[in-house]
């Protein structure tokens, strides 16, 4: 049986999108996901008539996407130079780039960037990783930002007191300029609306309510993947285990820039009034500010200590609250039945060790304004374990020994065997390792990938680097079926 749907009709009765409408949802959608993450003597919202100057190639073309699957079309882009050009609430004296976006450093630019900064009241320095440092396919080696970037912040930094960074990027990045700036706002890629939320942040139209979705260390070493990441040729190996991100620095006790759940707001909250029993949670929050806005409230669990190592607290639920002016809200967050659960191996379900539980709430994974103690009547924890670094959470040197008792079988082989010819299981990249044709193809890839890099089409290097790591029986499928699974097999005889 085949069916046959016919669209016809409802083409032809189809409204016109409204592209502005969306537009300003696009808007909103970025000012709801900023991060403010320092506001020293609340340099922000910054006063009407403030004399600005932007810096930063960002700020003219922001980055407001990433690659791969995740590119789009956009209706249109608005820039922060587009959106303060049209802003009557300060006065932009100029726009400077200060860096070249994938470039060297240039003292000139520098110069020219630092010169306009000297006339303005506030700078606002736009930097971030470009579009050839994120993308998928590939992986970030450092957690730096350019150093062309961190020149330009630093000589603004000597000449200016009111410096404000606007930052770009999909990810954690390391800060080393943080105690020199008035204000940092992480833009995150915020989308096509990112120019005028950033604008609308700044002067004030919209308070900030973005919280920190991971931790920010404070340099890469401090991450607990530093040492694994990104393993060898064949493996990746998750010697981590639960303490990914703040479970890790919480656990281990780590100090970290920025934690889980942080972001600041124009206003303040106070929390009261927690009460708990083993279905919900209730608490109330007030805004005890004088600008109407936004909290992310956060539920977190610390478990009894027993047998099963898990991390020192958990988050468990997480609710927006808006709020006027000493306004408060009574707020209720249902458990569901993993609130209280961990994995047991053995018995390979969840299960619910009996014991007590604190329940906590607070503004972030660092900032817990509440708590109550909830006794569990659940089963008897029995999953012993001896696996010291494991049950301390300090698990950035995990040995062998350790970790494949965690994995209950050997590591298996983490480099490519050299000595095999080539088949169609194994990558493209392992060329590399093959006869002379081979590794001169696999050499001239990698020119061409450099190639494109400079002549500043990274979406396209990327992809080269995303197709190296196929294995050669992909291609027949990505080549639409024009190049065969046995011309694949003929040409992996002379490789």
């Amino acid at each position: 049986m085949s069916i046959v749907f016919d669209t016809t009709e409802a083409i032809k009765d189809a409204q016109p999108s409204d592209l502005d409408a969306h537009h300003e949802l696009a808007v909103e959608a970025a000012e709801c996901s900023m991060v403010l993450l320092k506001n020293d003597s609340n340099i922000l919202p910054i006063a009407t008539g403030t004399r600005i100057a932007l810096i930063g190639d960002f700020a003219q073309m922001p980055r407001y996407q990433g690659a791969g699957s995740s590119l789009v079309n956009p209706t249109r882009v608005v820039s922060a130079l587009d959106a303060f050009t049209d802003n009557d609430l300060v006065e932009l004296i100029g726009y400077e780039p200060g860096f070249k976006r994938a470039g060297a450093k240039s003292s000139s630019l520098i110069r020219k960037a630092v010169t306009l900064a000297k006339r303005a009241e506030v700078v606002l320095v736009f930097v971030g990783l470009d579009e050839a440092k994120e993308a998928e396919g590939i992986d970030r080696k450092t957690m730096e930002l350019p150093a062309n970037q961190l020149a330009l912040l630093r000589s603004v930094c000597e000449v200016h007191n009111n410096v404000i960074v606007i930052l770009a990027a999909g990810g954690p990045v390391e800060m080393p300029f943080a105690d020199d700036v008035a204000g940092i706002i992480h833009s995150s890629l915020s989308g096509q609306g990112v120019g005028k939320a950033i604008a609308n942040i700044i002067t004030g139209l919209r308070t900030p309510s973005g919280k920190l979705a991971v931790s920010y260390p404070f340099i890469y070493s401090d991450a607990p993947t530093a040492h694994y990441f990104p393993g060898q040729e064949k493996t990746a190996e998750h010697r981590e285990g639960l303490y990914v991100g703040y479970r890790y620095y919480e656990t281990a006790q780590v100090p970290v820039r920025y934690p889980f759940g942080y972001g600041l707001s124009y206003t303040t909250f106070s929390y009261s009034a927690i009460s708990v029993n083993e279905k919900s949670v209730t608490f109330s929050i007030t805004n005890s500010g004088n600008i109407a806005g936004e909290e992310i409230a956060q539920v977190y669990i610390k478990p009894p200590t027993g047998a099963t190592f898990r991390p020192v607290r958990e988050l468990k639920a997480f609710k927006k609250v808006s709020l006027q002016p000493g306004q408060t809200k009574k707020v209720t967050i249902d458990f569901d039945s993993h609130t209280f659960a961990h994995y047991h191996v053995p018995a390979k379900t969840w299960v619910i060790a009996k014991g007590e539980y604190v329940v906590e709430v607070g503004a972030s994974v660092q900032d817990i304004r509440l708590e109550a103690s909830l006794k569990i009547n659940g089963i008897a924890d029995t999953q012993a374990t001896t696996l010291a670094a494991y049950r301390s959470g300090k698990i950035k040197n995990v040995s062998d020994k350790e970790f494949e008792t965690l994995l209950g079988r050997p590591r298996p082989i983490a480099l490519w065997n050299r000595k095999t010819r080539l088949t169609l299981d194994d990558t493209i990249m392992q060329m590399q390792y093959g006869r002379l044709l081979g590794r001169l193809l696999y050499g001239v890839l990698r020119i061409a990938q450099k190639i494109l890099f400079i002549l500043k089409k990274p979406y396209l290097a990327n992809n080269m680097e995303f197709i190296m790591n196929l294995p050669f029986s992909k291609i027949p499928g990505f080549a639409g079926g024009k190049i065969s699974k046995q011309a694949i097999e003929r040409f992996l005889k002379y490789i």
